[in-house]
């Protein structure tokens, strides 16, 4: 590096480079000088991407790039490089420089596929529905298992649950596959990431007990009345599953009912709405 103002992506020809080692000094320098404040840093995701970089756990080849504009300011990747600041270790990872200014504007605003995004994927033009789905549902429901069975408050933020990295996510489904896969059934109201983390969590903590309660649930629902949660929940799920998702409603209310059948109280749908004070059990 020439001098404390420059660093060596400004270019006006734009390149891509593999496994660039960032130093220290170099990040610094960016995140000084070079660094637009083009979003809100989230600080949970900054210290949860550290807490991969500490355990080692950061694959500079899961198509992660840094990218910068031709006069070298970042426009994306601002959490990688704070993170690995924060840790103390350089970045190693792939590099996208000299893209025009207005780039920024394509950037893809740091959100996660949906999971219709990711039923519809395609890989050399070739639908991945089949044997992609069922591993995106249960990543997402390892995601709610996570919600659930961690709930706490982050104090460097006003959010009420701890992020958690795509590697911690992956690792907790490994530990808790057969809890997680027990719930995944052919039926369509099922597949809501919510709904699946609960019945996760109800299984971990009890299987028999879940097993009965799924099997109530997911049967032919002959018998139920209409105050018994069971039916509720059903009800609830045929509406819902052919709308819009709400995976924190989806959890919670799951929760609800199941609290309610453990406890053999009546429920009302009424009853199913947004109130933490019945999520643990």
């Amino acid at each position: 590096m020439k001098n404390k103002n420059t660093h060596p992506y400004i270019s006006q020809t734009e390149r891509s480079l593999l496994h660039e080692v960032l130093a220290i000094s170099t990040m610094a320098i960016i995140m000084e000088k070079y660094h637009p404040k083009n979003r809100n840093l989230n600080v949970a995701r900054v210290a949860a991407l550290e807490r991969d970089v500490n355990a080692n756990k950061w694959n500079p080849n899961a198509g992660q790039y840094l990218y910068f504009d031709k006069n070298g300011n970042l426009i994306d990747g601002q959490k990688r490089v704070m993170a690995h600041l924060n840790a103390g270790l350089p970045l190693e990872i792939n590099v996208h420089y000299g893209l025009p200014p207005d780039a920024i504007l394509f950037m893809d605003g740091d959100q996660h596929r949906t999971l219709s995004d990711n039923y519809s994927l395609k890989v050399d033009g070739q639908p991945t529905r089949q044997e992609f789905s069922a591993t995106r549902l249960r990543f997402s429901a390892a995601v709610w298992c996570m919600h659930g069975l961690h709930w706490a408050k982050d104090t460097t933020t006003s959010r009420t649950k701890v992020l958690w990295t795509e590697t911690e996510i992956l690792d907790f489904l490994k530990a808790h596959k057969k809890e997680i896969d027990f719930v995944l059934t052919d039926d369509r109201m099922t597949r809501r990431p919510g709904t699946l983390g609960a019945m996760a969590i109800y299984a971990m903590k009890d299987l028999e007990a879940a097993t009965r309660f799924r099997d109530s649930v997911y049967g032919n629902g002959q018998g139920l009345t209409a105050g018994n949660p069971v039916h509720t929940l059903r009800k609830y799920l045929q509406v819902k599953s052919s709308g819009g998702s709400y995976p924190i409603y989806d959890y919670n209310n799951t929760l609800r009912c199941i609290n309610a059948f453990q406890a053999g109280r009546r429920i009302k749908p009424s009853q199913l709405w947004n109130k933490p004070e019945d999520w643990e059990f």
